[in-house]
Order: C-alpha cells, then structure tokens, then sequence
C-alpha cells in the first residue's frame, strides 16, 4: 500500500516542478531575444538542467562514493537522448503538424555532440577515468564555452532585460528546492509498489531526476512554435556537460577503474550516436521522435538482461 505521506510530497513537489518549468521556459524564451538560442539553450539552459546532477556528482564523488557519481553522470543521458528529445517532437507535432526544424545555430552542438562521443569511445578503450582523462573531457567543454560564446556574439540582440533572468533564477531556486523531495518521494513509492531495484536504478531514478528537464522542454515547444528548436539546443547542452564536466569531475575527485561500467558507458555512447543520427539533418518529425521512443524500451531492456 502506498504510504500517503509520500504521495503528497511527490504531488506536491510535481507541482513545484511544473511551476519551475513554467517560469524557466518564460524566461529562456524572453532572453533568447537578447542572446540567442545557442547561449541560452546550449550553455544557460543546459547549466540550469544539469546543475542539481553536477552538484550530487561533485559531492559524491569527493566522498568516495564513486557509483552513485558515476551513475548519476550516466543515468539521464539514455533517458533524455531518447524520451526527452522524443517528447520535444511528439510536442511539436501534436500542437502544430510537420516537421520541425531546429535552428542553425545547433551545428555547434552538433560537432561537440561529436567530439563528446569520441571522447567516450576513447575512453572505453582507456578503460579508467582519473586525472588525465577527466583533464581532457573537461576540456572539451571549456572548447565548447569558448566557441559556442564567439559564435554567438557575432549576432547583433536587443538589450538583456532583467525579468527574463528573474524568472530564470527563480524557477532554477525552485526546481532545486522541488527536485530532491520529488525524488525521495518517488523512489519511496517505487519501493512500496515493489519495483525491482535494478528496474529502480535503471527507469524510476532517472525519470525523477530529469523531470524538470522534460516539463521544461515541453513547456518551451507549447509556448512557442520557436521552442522546439531551443528545447533541442537546451537537451543537447546539458548532455555535453553530462559527457564531459560530471564525468571529468568524477576522474579529477575519485579515480577508479571503468571496468564494472563498461555497459552502462557503451549505453551512454549509443544514446549520443542515436542523437547524433536523428538530429544530423536539424530536423526532427513523427517518425524520428517513435523511433526514439523503441530505442529507450529496448536500451533498457538490455541494460535489464544484460545486468540480471
């Protein structure tokens, strides 16, 4: 029997979230005026979704507690490279027909998708993370800052105003305050209901951590027809950081052996080979957003087995 306490909080805190979405997609669109969508969904919406997940990696990770680093840094990539980035075009689709397309400014997410996912292969190969490998991935993102920065303002904006940041910044404060108890709440009722703990790491975990960053990409496509293609710069981002910051942090705080990971790492590089393949062309339709949506059903299907 589900215990009510833990239900309230976790409707409770869902609100919380859906408000943070709502103020956090507002402000991302006004600012997008000022900025762009490669600054504001590359870097500030990507920061934003995958801050509380850096936060837990960076204090994991100085503890010594390298799996729940570790699997926090792998967990939301298979899950957002696929639903997410499915939810994004089934929204669009749903609300406005066609196909949507995902602005020029995206080709620099695109190459350093790339750069990230070679990254990883090598580090496959290498098969440890620790000083030297954390060094290179973290790296990649400064490279990412610095072009994605020049690239961006070369573009003449309006004037920043200073609502869209409030907004911003308060939906952030309130994702933060909302996400953990909606966690601890969720992953509470998944244990009362029985849910195996494999199936727990491997589904329950990631949806209750990435929650705010799926509501937010969705709330973006419904506001505005233009959302969809920020929503997508906004899911890439935060999954380069993922690859690159979380995972180097791991290696610079708590080296350690990837050799109990290397599954769930190989699931990491096929959730961005796939996003790579679909987003190639900066289109995205019904037919991209069903295959993704197989893809997530059968990567844990064999995350499952395989872990049995």
């Amino acid at each position: 029997m589900i215990d009510l306490a833990s239900l309230a909080v976790a409707l409770t805190s869902f609100f919380g979230l859906v408000a943070s979405a709502a103020l956090i997609s507002e402000g991302a669109h006004e600012l997008e005026r000022s900025f762009g969508q490669g600054i504001v969904g590359g870097m500030i919406l990507g920061l934003i979704e995958t801050l509380p997940e850096t936060a837990v990696v960076a204090f994991s990770a100085s503890y010594g507690d390298v799996g729940v680093a570790l699997g926090t840094a792998l967990g939301g990539n298979v899950f957002l490279f696929t639903l997410g980035i499915a939810s994004v075009g089934l929204a669009y689709v749903t609300r406005y027909g066609g196909v949507m397309n995902v602005s020029a400014e995206y080709r620099v997410e695109n190459r350093y998708l790339l750069f990230s996912t070679a990254a990883l292969v090598a580090l496959l190969i290498y098969g440890k993370l620790d000083l030297y490998s954390g060094a290179a991935l973290i790296a990649i993102y400064l490279a990412y800052v610095i072009e994605r920065t020049r690239q961006s303002s070369s573009s003449e904006r309006r004037p920043a105003r200073p609502y869209p940041v409030l907004m911003l910044s308060a939906g952030f404060l309130l994702a933060i305050v909302s996400s953990e108890p909606f966690a601890v709440a969720i992953n509470d009722i998944s244990t009362e209901l029985g849910v195996p703990p494999l199936l727990l790491s491997l589904v329950v975990a990631p949806l209750a951590t990435d929650v705010d960053a799926l509501l937010t990409s969705v709330m973006l496509v419904r506001k505005r027809k233009e959302g969809g293609s920020l929503a997508v710069i906004g899911v890439v981002g935060s999954k380069i950081e993922n690859a690159t910051i979380l995972l180097g942090v791991v290696g610079l705080l708590s080296p350690l052996s990837l050799q109990g990971y290397l599954l769930d790492l190989a699931f990491f590089v096929l959730s961005n080979a796939v996003a790579i393949y679909v987003l190639y062309d900066r289109t995205l339709g019904l037919k991209e957003s069903l295959v993704l949506v197989m893809m997530y059903f059968i990567s844990i299907s064999v995350l499952y087995f395989f872990s049995q």
